[in-house]
């Protein structure tokens, strides 16, 4: 069988059984072009309408006969089918058309059972393949200004193809930045904008992933950018949503730019080290997971972006436990005690009488033991991501075995300083690289293999199970229901042991509590501390 191919995005190129072809006439390519893309034959008259529109019926269909006999020479005999009425391409060549392979890509998920702005990663890779098939406009800069029907015709093909391409290209930058795979989707927003440059939703798009990334001059020099294009050639102004993305992403850039001091406080012989964020009427604690380096942390503009929504409700304090990151460097394994007598000494250092703690991780259960021993320091108690006992036993069934527990602390020692573990942290993001590539540097600033395996073991060996009854402080336990460090179950049996505790199981599987949909729980988290602001007003004037 014979293979005709055409490649019609730009200037259009054919060829037959692999030899390239060269009419003598465009009006001749134009004829094949359109009984190709039609993909059915058409009557001589009608043919003869379209292409030679000044002349006579007799006249163009002479033109017509013309037009076939020098096709039939330059592409080769077997390509048409010519009868006295219809003309049409033969059933019997093999047609590939470039624009065909980009409807098929481009619908490849038509009737998928997903939402439309949710597409598979499969659909995604279909569709990303029909923009590659996109390198130019349909018939870009050929024409028949004599032949105004085929002009017309060409002109819907081409918006056609066009609008499916940039319906695309939203959808695909919208998906990356719901992966969070934040440089994939600039480069399809960029792409976007190349096909459309004065599309304000695709600048506002660029705008809200450059300071996704914290790359803020480039989120101005687009705003920018945009602004000045509107007006010099379409006489127009931004749209407000514009003028609101950009103030809120300038607002970002003011906070993250803005890193809090890092402060020392000595307990004992250890010398901790701590930072305050935010101005408020409460206090928020945070008792972070195993590893942390304050200064580092910041680097991450989810985690950045985290806290300082957080210090929007209450002064924030957060702190590295000993013997992690700008903390001494202890080499011994922090006991109980000490955890406890840590904290109170951050408190003591910013002159908090009360404090609600948030346990993040195996922080949660520090904050346990602070509301059991000295509640009238702790107002209030939220654990998210927590758990009661570091590894399963008999009467508690959840979590990793001993054994799983060992060959996981054991891996994570061996490949400490990469970006090991990131799939169980935060899946949704563990293929970004920029996210790797920070989590790598953490590792190594915050600990060293040694002394993180020290803090694990410790970890493992941790059960509070018989402090949960006497915890008499309001309590707030938040889980996501597809945690892969810490089981649901482990949020759920907190919630069964903890008297009159609120529970909250919210949808994800990122455990780190800054990544993923933060918007829910820090509605969550932001209740829970408008709830005890109340109770510490009515407290004290009291």
């Amino acid at each position: 069988m014979k293979h005709l191919s055409l490649r019609l995005f730009g200037a259009p190129q054919v060829e037959y059984d692999g030899r390239p072809i060269a009419t003598r006439f465009q009006k001749e390519l134009a004829l094949l072009i359109y009984l190709a893309v039609t993909h059915r034959p058409h009557t001589r008259l009608a043919l003869a309408a379209v292409f030679w529109p000044e002349h006579d019926e007799q006249s163009a269909l002479a033109a017509l006969r013309r037009a076939l006999y020098q096709l039939k020479r330059d592409v080769g005999d077997g390509v048409l089918e010519v009868t006295r009425q219809m003309v049409g391409l033969s059933t019997a060549v093999d047609l590939e058309i470039d624009t065909v392979i980009f409807r098929e890509a481009a619908q490849g998920c038509q009737g998928h059972l997903h939402p439309p702005l949710a597409p598979f990663a499969a659909c995604a890779a279909s569709m990303e393949a029909a923009v590659r098939c996109y390198t130019d406009d349909f018939l870009a800069g050929f024409s028949l200004p004599d032949s105004p029907m085929f002009d017309e015709w060409q002109f819907f093909e081409r918006e056609g193809l066009r609008a499916e391409c940039l319906r695309i290209l939203a959808l695909l930058t919208s998906y990356y930045e719901q992966e969070h795979a934040y440089d994939h989707a600039i480069e399809m927003a960029r792409h976007w904008l190349r096909r459309e440059p004065y599309h304000e939703p695709a600048h506002r798009a660029l705008i809200r992933l450059y300071t996704r990334l914290g790359q803020h001059a480039e989120a101005t020099r687009q705003y920018d950018f945009c602004k000045r294009l509107l007006a010099e050639h379409l006489g127009v102004q931004l749209h407000p949503e514009t003028e609101h993305l950009y103030q809120a992403s300038k607002t970002r850039a003011e906070h993250l730019t803005t890193r809090p001091t890092t402060h020392y406080v000595q307990n004992g012989t250890t010398y901790l080290a701590y930072q305050t964020v935010g101005t408020g009427e409460v206090d928020l604690l945070i008792v972070m997971g195993f590893m942390s380096h304050l200064e580092q942390l910041w680097e991450d503009p989810d985690f950045a972006d985290f806290v300082q929504q957080l210090s929007t409700l209450a002064r924030v304090i957060i702190y590295d436990k000993r013997g992690v990151g700008l903390s001494d460097r202890t080499g011994i394994a922090p006991s109980t005690e000490d955890h406890i007598a840590d904290a109170l000494a951050i408190l003591d250092a910013v002159r908090s009488p009360r404090a609600i703690v948030l346990g993040i991780s195996d922080g949660a259960a520090t904050g346990i033991q602070l509301a059991v021993q000295h509640p009238e320091h702790i107002a209030g108690l939220v654990l998210y991501g927590g758990q009661a006992k570091g590894v399963q036993s008999a009467d508690y069934p959840w979590g990793l075995t001993p054994t799983q527990y060992q060959r996981w602390m054991e891996r994570l020692v061996k490949g400490w300083g990469g970006p090991i573990n990131l799939e169980y942290f935060t899946p949704s993001r563990a293929h970004d690289p920029r996210l790797r590539q920070w989590w790598a540097q953490t590792q190594r600033l915050a600990s060293s293999p040694g002394a993180v395996q020290t803090i694990l073991e410790e970890i493992r060996d941790r059960d509070v199970r018989l402090l949960l009854p006497q915890i008499c402080v309001p309590t707030l336990i938040l889980h996501r229901l597809g945690d892969r460090c810490v089981p649901v179950e482990s949020g759920r049996y907190l919630a069964t042991h903890i008297p009159q505790a609120r529970y909250a199981e919210l949808a994800g599987d990122d455990h780190w509590g800054w990544m993923g949909d933060t918007q829910i729980l820090l509605a969550q988290i932001a209740h829970f501390i408008a709830t005890q602001r109340a109770g510490l007003k009515q407290t004290a004037s009291s």
